[in-house]
């Protein structure tokens, strides 16, 4: 974790463009990176795993994708 930015919950949500509730949601569910402990009070992402994160998402592609038949 050395030398690697630290992302605060804040900065988290602003990134994803989620709220807190569903930020923790995601985290519950598996489907985020845990957070880890910076120091005793204080918790943080790491940005590389958050933008790996957001890499790997699925982008929408426009189209018919997602209407009903």
């Amino acid at each position: 974790m050395s030398g690697e930015k630290v992302l605060r919950n804040s900065a988290v949500t602003a990134k994803l463009g989620v709220g807190r509730t569903t930020l923790w949601r995601l985290i519950r569910a598996g489907d985020f990176p845990a957070p880890r402990q910076v120091t005793p009070t204080v918790i943080g992402w790491l940005e590389s795993e958050v933008d790996r994160w957001l890499a790997d998402r699925p982008t929408a592609t426009g189209g018919d994708r997602g209407r009903p038949a």
